[in-house]
């Protein structure tokens, strides 16, 4: 959308994907320690990689119960999981990363 309002594709998500990816390394959190009910879809279309620069994303090793609940919840007021927030798709819920 941005790159639309600016008129300068070099601003879409595909074009600026590569410069993510060397700046972000992804780790899985552990999923022993996660509750079975907070699980962790593994991220989509190769925008995270374990191989990226010096900023970490993960998702912690626990859940608060509250929000498994609230992954419930959302559908019932329209707001449909996603994959992950780090294939450019914003406009859902899902457990945040950190």
């Amino acid at each position: 959308m941005w790159a639309d309002m600016v008129d300068d594709q070099s601003w879409t998500f595909d074009n600026l994907l590569p410069f993510f990816l060397k700046s972000t390394n992804y780790t899985a959190p552990n999923m022993e320690l996660r509750a079975a009910n907070a699980s962790v879809p593994p991220p989509t279309n190769g925008s995270i990689s374990p191989l990226g620069g010096p900023v970490h994303v993960s998702y912690s090793n626990f859940a608060l119960p509250f929000t498994s609940w609230v992954q419930k919840a959302m559908p019932e007021i329209g707001i449909q999981p996603v994959q992950d927030f780090f294939s450019g798709l914003l406009l859902g819920s899902q457990y945040a990363s950190k």
